[in-house]
């Protein structure tokens, strides 16, 4: 894999991590008490946080407050996983695309694998906790 491959590979995942952002900030949206994260991307103003840290410490926050909601365990414990997915693989994107720099592309694809995988884990938890959660509306 060449070096244009692989950032073409890396921004694709990029995209599926910020709709997957998204989709979390929805589902925090149906519990009942919401939990609010920041948006990573404001298309009016196009701009995003400056500091991926506001990102972070949004997404560790929510997970404190989500372990002291009234919800069923069992909703809590598959966003907490999310999350948890969802974190490792932005920390897996920044360090595959700073490494690009001094190392060989395809001795660092096992990243984007890394991201693709976590990737596949946080849609399908997400996608049972809209399960889940639409049964409790």
């Amino acid at each position: 894999m060449d070096a244009d491959e692989y950032n073409e590979r890396l921004q694709t995942l990029i995209e599926m991590l910020v709709d997957l952002y998204s989709v979390i900030g929805k589902l925090f949206g149906l519990l009942p008490i919401p939990i609010n994260i920041p948006a990573l991307w404001d298309e009016a103003q196009e701009t995003g946080p400056e500091d991926a840290n506001v990102i972070v410490t949004a997404l560790t926050r929510a997970r404190g407050m989500l372990m002291d909601l009234p919800i069923d365990p069992h909703v809590t414990a598959l966003l907490n996983m999310a999350i948890v997915e969802w974190l490792g693989a932005f920390d897996m994107c920044a360090l595959a695309d700073a490494n690009l720099r001094t190392h060989d592309a395809g001795a660092l694809a096992y990243r984007l694998e890394v991201v693709w995988l976590a990737v596949g884990r946080v849609t399908h938890l997400t996608e049972h906790v809209k399960e889940h959660l639409r049964r409790d509306l």
